[in-house]
C-alpha cells in the first residue's frame, strides 16, 4: 500500500510564494516522475480551503483533478474535513461533503453532526476519517471518541488507518489544541493502528506508540505561506500489512521550483 498524504492545501489563501493550484501541478510532476504507474492512494487530512470559503472548494476541486488525479495512478482518494472546511451556519457540512463527493466518488465520505466517522475500505485496509472540527468550533479539535471506538471495532478484521486533521501532539510549532488526545492515542495504540496520520501543524512530525508501534504522522502544508517553522511539503508511506517499510518527504525548493524527496526518519 503506497499512501501520498497532503493536507492544509489552503485554497483562497493569499500567497505570493506558492499558490495552492501550483503546489499541486509541481507535486503531480514529482509523483509522476518517482511513482510511474504504481497505484497510489491519496490521503488529503483536511484545510482544503479558508476560513471556510466555498469557492476554494471548487477551485481545489478543478486543481486536484487536473494536476494529479488525470496524471497519477491514483487508485483511492481518503479526505477528511480541518477546521478552515467549517462553512458559517453549515453544521452539517454539507458544502465539504459536496467537494468530497465530487471528489472521491464515494457515498462513504460523508460527515455530519450524528456521524462524525465515515469508513472507507480499501484492498485489505480500513481508513477511519474522523472530523475532529464536527462540533463546528473553529478555534480546537474535539475527538468523537465513542464513533470512532465503535468504528474500530467494526474494521477490526482490517489493518486500520485513521486519519484527522488537528495533531493529537503538541509541539514548538503551535496550531490550535486538540480536546482528548490522550485518550485518543491510547484507542489507537490498543486497538493496533498501523498509522494515524494528521495535518494542522504546517510542518511534519513522525513518532511510533504502543506495542505495535502505532505510527503517528503530520505534514507540513502544500501551498500555505512558509515561515521558519513552516515548510510547503507532502509525505509518502509504504507498508506491507502493518509494517512500515519505508517513509519520506517531498519538500518544495523555490530555487529549483519543483519538489525534492528525502527520507522521513521514524523515531
Amino acid at each position: 500500500m503506497n499512501i501520498i498524504h497532503m493536507s492544509d492545501l489552503h485554497f483562497l489563501h493569499s500567497n505570493p510564494y506558492l499558490q495552492p493550484d501550483t503546489a499541486l501541478r509541481l507535486a503531480g510532476e514529482a509523483l509522476v516522475r518517482d511513482f510511474g504507474e504504481t497505484p497510489l492512494v491519496l490521503v488529503i487530512s483536511g484545510d482544503i480551503t479558508t476560513h471556510g470559503a466555498v469557492a476554494g472548494f471548487h477551485e481545489a476541486l478543478l486543481s486536484i483533478n487536473q494536476n494529479i488525479l488525470s496524471r497519477v495512478n491514483v487508485s483511492k482518494t481518503i479526505i477528511c474535513p480541518g477546521n478552515h472546511d467549517i462553512v458559517e451556519g453549515d453544521k452539517g457540512f454539507k458544502e465539504f461533503n459536496k467537494f468530497a463527493f465530487s471528489l472521491t466518488g464515494s457515498e462513504f465520505q460523508i460527515w455530519n453532526e450524528e456521524r462524525p466517522v465515515a469508513i472507507e475500505m480499501h484492498e485489505g485496509y480500513c481508513f477511519l476519517l474522523v472530523n475532529t472540527s464536527a462540533h463546528a468550533d473553529y478555534t480546537f479539535g474535539k475527538v468523537p471518541l465513542e464513533a470512532l471506538e465503535r468504528a474500530l471495532d467494526e474494521g477490526r478484521t482490517e489493518h486500520q488507518i485513521v486519519v484527522l486533521h488537528h495533531s493529537p501532539i503538541s509541539s514548538s510549532y503551535g496550531g490550535e489544541g486538540l480536546a482528548d488526545s490522550y485518550e485518543l492515542l491510547s484507542l489507537a495504540g490498543k486497538k493496533n493502528c498501523v498509522a494515524l496520520l494528521h495535518g494542522h501543524v504546517h510542518s511534519n512530525q513522525i513518532l511510533t506508540i504502543g506495542r505495535q508501534s502505532t505510527i503517528v504522522s503530520g505534514v507540513g502544508s502544500l501551498g500555505f505561506t512558509p515561515d521558519p517553522n513552516m515548510n510547503n511539503q507532502f509525505s509518502t508511506y509504504s507498508f506491507d500489512g502493518d509494517a512500515l517499510v519505508r517513509a519520506g518527504t517531498y519538500r518544495y525548493l523555490g530555487n529549483r521550483r519543483q519538489f525534492e524527496l528525502s527520507e522521513l526518519r521514524v523515531d
